[in-house]
């Protein structure tokens, strides 16, 4: 426990993103995602994942992007997994597709729960390979730290259906960049309530988003994010 209350602090100390623009200019825009994911199990320890979405922007006028990944991961107990896996992204300027970016990716992750409430820790790293149509290609290392809290509000069904409150934030650090001269590359604050249906859970997460843009130039978001869950079990 003292590992999870460590990360907690670190990321409860980052949640106030508004901090990183001080004495910066900062744009602000709504986006809109949704998003599916799956899980199958393969056996007891190992697992299939594969998620896609896709992002606009402007209350559904502009295209953002879009995003199909899948991984393996190993759960060595209910606690800790470990997982390694390939992202393929499109990304939009002005409705015209002009980056594309593959993006391997490993993990770690550790659950718990303390009385009600429950923990998922997530530790990512990310290498990114960004292939630009009208500027030079690129390349970065960047690591994402996640902190969910869980907490189940009413079930029914013989505890099958319930509705959850999920709320946490994630930090994303960047490690190098060419391009952007900082450590800082993007912040996570998230609201989410969720319904649950046996395997299958619907999510609706309000989220508050602040990024680096440039070299003093800040993008803040009010993102509205739809998350669907699939649980496939042996």
């Amino acid at each position: 426990m003292k590992i999870v209350k460590l990360l907690t602090l670190i990321s409860l100390a980052l949640i106030g993103s508004k901090s990183f623009a001080q004495g910066t200019t900062t744009v602000e825009n709504n986006m809109q995602w949704i998003q599916y994911y799956t899980t199958t199990d393969l056996n007891e320890h190992w697992a299939f994942q594969m998620d896609a979405g896709y992002r606009l922007q402007n209350s559904f006028e502009n295209k953002v992007g879009y995003i199909v990944r899948s991984a393996i991961s190993y759960g060595k107990n209910k606690q800790w997994s470990f997982a390694a896996g390939l992202g393929y992204l499109g990304g939009y300027q002005n409705d015209v597709l002009n980056r594309n970016e593959f993006r391997p990716h490993q993990e770690v992750n550790f659950k718990t729960r303390w009385k009600k409430l429950g923990i998922s820790n997530r530790l990512r790293i990310e290498e990114r390979f960004l292939l630009n149509k009208n500027t030079s290609n690129s390349f970065n290392v960047r690591f994402r730290y996640n902190l969910m809290f869980g907490l189940k509000l009413f079930g029914w069904s013989e505890q099958t259906h319930h509705l959850d409150l999920n709320f946490g934030n994630e930090i994303f650090l960047q490690a190098w960049n060419q391009n952007i001269n900082t450590s800082f590359q993007q912040n996570r604050l998230m609201l989410s309530p969720t319904l649950v249906l046996d395997n299958l859970s619907f999510g609706l997460t309000f989220t508050k988003q602040f990024t680096t843009i440039g070299n003093g130039l800040y993008r803040d978001s009010d993102l509205v994010w739809l998350q669907i869950r699939h649980h496939f079990s042996k």
